[in-house]
């Protein structure tokens, strides 16, 4: 079953979640195996769907597609090609089980999880053949959440990117492993000059914006590691607005060993969503962060965003269209 997957929020995801996802990418944890198996296993039952008809589509499609589609639209990407987010963060080590010895592993981690647990609405543990039996048939659907193999194959098409756009690895900020980061330059750049100060005093660094982005793909820059690991400059980086990144890392400090106290001071707190396979344009969410309600002022702006970004490419071929607007013109 799934390895890894950032696309799914539980309770036992630690919150920082949202304003490090790179934390999240690095718990591995069984209620992924749970939410993969009723998602991608039992599909058919929970979305009443032509799953014979999906699996031979998704089968058929591209890994360059599935990996646009993970990035674009799962991880909300798009407002990072076309909207005012400066950079978007995704898994590139997600893998599934590919022999008979790991889905061996992922049962008996399965059967410990459910035996452990106290939920009364748990799912009942299958039998091993029928885990096996529905992992055979349902290979295909599992494809889009291969992010270690997508993330390979995307490099090996070699696109050549405009030069506002970078879509690279880098080892992650905290913990082992590497991220990926799809990065819109010149949004960033004035992010840099917009906060300048900030930028400057918590990072203790006198800085050019012209002279630092050019180390975002450098690991050993110390600029940009001081900046993934603070709270609330990564939030601006991230798109998340002055006003959520600075009371994210406020609530960091003063609020960090109190849940429920969390869960009521941010609008938004986690909540599971189900893995989909099959995923439109349409399904475009909004980037995914704490925020204080509908008139959050970068929760607006997004909102705004996801109808022009819809309205612009309704007419139009996705992966074509996506890749004429990332790519170099010569």
């Amino acid at each position: 079953m799934l390895k890894k997957d950032v696309m799914v929020s539980s309770r036992v995801i630690k919150k920082d979640f949202f304003m490090f996802p790179h934390k999240a990418i690095k718990q591995l944890s069984i209620f992924f195996l749970v939410i993969v198996f009723i998602a991608a296993v039992s599909y058919k039952i929970f979305y009443k769907t032509n799953v014979a008809a999906e699996t031979g589509t998704l089968a058929h499609k591209s890994d360059q597609t599935l990996f646009l589609e993970n990035l674009m639209i799962r991880n909300a990407g798009l407002f990072t090609l076309y909207g005012s987010k400066p950079v978007t963060e995704f898994d590139i080590e997600g893998t599934i089980d590919e022999t008979e010895e790991e889905l061996q592993r992922s049962y008996k981690e399965l059967k410990v999880f459910l035996e452990s647990s106290s939920d009364p609405a748990k799912m009942e543990l299958p039998t091993y053949d029928n885990f096996r039996e529905k992992w055979i048939k349902n290979q295909a659907l599992l494809r889009p959440h291969n992010h270690l193999n997508l993330w390979k194959e995307w490099k090996n098409y070699a696109v050549l990117l405009d030069p506002k756009y970078r879509i690279f690895s880098r080892k992650a900020p905290s913990g082992n492993g590497s991220i990926g980061l799809f990065v819109n330059i010149p949004n960033l750049v004035y992010i840099l000059h917009h906060h300048h100060s900030e930028f400057s005093k918590r990072t203790n660094t006198d800085f050019s914006p012209a002279e630092v982005i050019r180390e975002i793909e450098d690991e050993n820059s110390n600029f940009w590691s001081m900046v993934f690991q603070d709270h609330y400059l990564s939030g601006l980086i991230y798109g998340y607005g002055e006003k959520s990144s600075y009371l994210f890392d406020w609530s960091k400090k003063h609020l960090s060993t109190v849940q429920e106290e969390r869960k009521t001071f941010f609008a938004t707190y986690p909540k599971s969503k189900p893995i989909q396979p099959m995923i439109e344009i349409s399904a475009l969410p909004l980037p995914t962060y704490f925020h204080f309600g509908v008139t959050d002022p970068a929760h607006m702006i997004y909102e705004h965003e996801r109808k022009q970004i819809l309205e612009y490419l309704s007419d139009k071929e996705f992966v074509p269209t996506l890749l004429n607007d990332l790519s170099k013109k010569q």
